[in-house]
C-alpha cells in the first residue's frame, strides 16, 4: 500500500460486505481522517472496499 500524502479534499466510497452469503452491510463516503463502523457485535467474515471517488481506483480490498 502506498503512503498517504496530502488529499484533504478527497472522498472514498466503503463498501462492506458479508462474505457468507455476498449481502452488502454497509456502504458510505468518507474522507481521509474519519472511520467506520458497523453496529454487529458478533464475528462476520467482512470483505471491505475502499474506492478512491476521484479516479475510481480500488485502494483496499480486504477479507478478514
Amino acid at each position: 500500500m502506498k503512503p498517504y500524502v496530502n488529499g484533504e479534499h478527497d472522498t472514498y466510497d466503503i463498501i462492506v460486505t458479508d462474505t457468507t452469503d455476498n449481502s452488502l452491510k454497509y456502504k458510505t463516503k468518507i474522507t481521509p481522517g474519519h472511520y467506520v463502523s458497523t453496529e454487529r457485535t458478533w464475528y462476520t467474515p467482512w470483505r471491505i472496499k475502499v474506492i478512491n471517488k476521484q479516479t475510481n481506483e480500488l485502494v483496499v480490498d480486504y477479507k478478514l
